[in-house]
């Protein structure tokens, strides 16, 4: 059916981006990209393929050793995403603030949380 090829199609899709920065996405936010994909949603900007790639580059080149996959932009130029250690995500959300050049954790324990809270309320 046209949506298993969707969805072979995503799958394909992240499985190179997950080749391209060495491991493997966490499972809630690999999980809502295969069923949901990128996209505006609320107020949550979740990116695309092509974006996480260019962000990720621009976060390494700036800071080398970082080791950050973005996956929600705020639209102020800050990211929601993913620390990886050791060959894997952590699953829990960090913020990077841009104007303070500065990583931090959140709350949100996995990507769900993320998602629920930010995509329902305006910042």
């Amino acid at each position: 059916s046209a949506g298993d090829v969707i969805k072979v199609g995503k799958t394909v899709e992240i499985e190179a981006l997950e080749a391209r920065i060495g491991a493997r996405l966490p499972a809630e936010y690999r999980d809502f990209l295969l069923t949901r994909g990128p996209g505006l949603f609320g107020f949550a900007d979740v990116l695309a393929s092509q974006d996480i790639v260019h962000e990720t580059r621009n976060a390494a080149e700036a800071h080398p050793g970082l080791h950050f996959i973005p996956a929600v932009a705020t639209g102020t130029g800050d990211f929601y995403g993913f620390v990886h250690t050791d060959q894997a995500f952590e699953t829990s959300v960090s913020y990077w603030d841009h104007e303070m050049d500065v990583l931090n954790p959140t709350n949100y324990t996995d990507f769900y949380q993320l998602i629920a809270d930010v995509a329902l309320r305006p910042r």
